[in-house]
């Protein structure tokens, strides 16, 4: 009997993944890093975003 593991979602985004994935620019994000709406994690000169924060920011800027 062979078990086949799934592959868990992707949480973490670099610069580029979380640029691809909002449709944007990475100066863009940069702006909403410099004023305080996204946060970030750094690690060393890597910096890394939650998709989880990346979607309610989405969700909490969402235009009815």
């Amino acid at each position: 009997m062979e078990l086949k593991v799934s592959e868990a979602p992707k949480r973490w985004l670099n610069n580029e993944e979380a640029a691809k994935y909002l449709g944007c620019k990475t100066r863009f994000l940069q702006y909403l890093r410099s004023e305080g709406k996204i946060r970030f994690y750094k690690l060393g000169g890597l910096v890394l975003y939650d998709i989880n924060d990346i979607d309610r920011l989405v969700l909490k800027n969402k235009v009815i």
